[in-house]
């Protein structure tokens, strides 16, 4: 699948009926089994356009609020362990809509269609630690340095770096769709940052490419024990999941303007979370963080000399976090008294938004932390490395 970020919305109009379910037991979340199946022709319907490309739209429904997203989930000749998930976006009318999707027949999967590039990535299997590679759309204007990491290029200096792991997981597309490329889209056109993309990093890849940026944003898992789980090279051809930790790192000397590790539990401190059986988090234990002597994420953050650090203090809804990082660059991107805002000023204005949004998002925005500050520092928004 391809997502193209200038799609127009022109295709054929195809109504289909579908149904919901809510359990008690998720907490009130909704959820559908209902699928689409093609192509189209082959069951005598028209095709949804030339290239049987489509969009998905949802209607707007009773009980779904602005921060409550919805997850369309492609599956390759029907396999559930090839699935493809692709956030919908809500409109303005309250329906969601999907990215364009273009099906690639296996034998054209090199074509050349003009949309989103796309990159080779290691996709991650948590439960068995095994990894599979698969082809992730980038947007065309972060690909070039994306794909110099993939083709073991050294990457031009930019001045920030994203990055996501890309697993198997429901709602994991996310850290891509928004973690990645909507945030450094953002951040690129709105800050003026040359970004450069990075999916499922070995503790290599981000020593080769730390020295040469300021800012970096991750998306992904973390544990306070354990590190960021990121992706370890075996062999030319093999690849398999590994905690990465600030020992990993060699550079000892950078100092980061600004580091986002947007996973569970990396800051200094944790909330520990009461969670209903099916694991879903109904509240916390205590009004106060617990102070943690192995914090090994926010670790990372303390070997890149991070001026301003920011993480979460608890473990996060996977659907809530990915949005995080591009509000964040949105905030940085506006004006106090005609001086461009503090990361501190920024995370304060990203709560708000948070707590306008309510549901879920306002339900962890507290936990979202600015775990190192340095209100002296303005961030250099203008910066590019040469």
């Amino acid at each position: 699948a391809f997502l193209d970020t200038d799609f127009n919305g022109l295709t054929n109009e195809v109504g289909e009926s579908f149904s919901l379910y809510r359990h008690d037991e998720t907490n009130g979340f909704w959820g559908s089994t209902y699928s689409i199946t093609g192509p189209r022709e082959s069951i005598g319907m028209p095709a949804f356009s030339v290239n049987n490309a489509f969009v998905v739209r949802v209607p707007p429904m009773a009980g779904f609020k602005e921060n409550e997203g919805l997850v369309c989930r492609l599956l390759p000749d029907g396999e559930e362990c090839d699935a493809v998930e692709v956030e919908m976006e809500r409109q303005a009318d309250g329906s969601y809509v999907t990215s364009l999707i273009v099906p690639v027949p296996e034998l054209d999967e090199n074509t050349d269609l003009g949309l989103e590039g796309g990159v080779d990535v290691q996709r991650l299997n948590i439960k068995s630690g095994a990894t599979q590679t698969i082809k992730v759309g980038i947007y065309n204007g972060l690909i070039q340095s994306g794909l110099k990491i993939t083709e073991n290029e050294t990457p031009m200096k930019q001045a920030a770096l994203f990055s996501a792991l890309v697993s198997l997981e429901e709602s994991a597309a996310m850290r891509v769709s928004q973690g990645v490329n909507e945030a450094g889209d953002t951040a690129r056109t709105k800050l003026g940052y040359g970004v450069t993309p990075m999916l499922s990093p070995t503790a290599a890849q981000l020593n080769d490419v730390l020295p040469m940026h300021s800012v970096w944003i991750h998306n992904g898992h973390g544990s306070l024990t354990k590190g960021v789980l990121g992706i370890k090279q075996e062999s030319p051809e093999q690849y398999k999941g590994w905690w990465i930790r600030a020992e990993n790192l060699s550079a000892d000397d950078l100092q980061y303007d600004l580091v986002f590790i947007n996973t569970c539990d990396s800051t200094d401190q944790t909330f520990e979370a009461v969670k209903l059986p099916g694991g879903v988090i109904i509240g916390w234990k205590s009004t106060v963080a617990t102070p943690v002597t192995v914090h090994a994420v926010y670790d990372i953050g303390v070997k890149l000399n991070a001026k301003n650090y920011i993480g979460w203090d608890c473990e996060v809804d996977r659907t809530v976090s990915p949005h995080v990082p591009k509000m964040l660059m949105e905030e940085l991107d506006t004006q106090l008294d005609g001086k461009r805002m503090t990361v501190n000023d920024a995370i304060l204005e990203v709560h708000e938004r948070m707590r306008l949004a309510g549901g879920k998002q306002e339900f962890f925005r507290e936990k979202l932390r600015l775990a190192i500050r340095n209100d002296s520092v303005n961030l250099d928004l203008k910066k590019k490395h040469n």
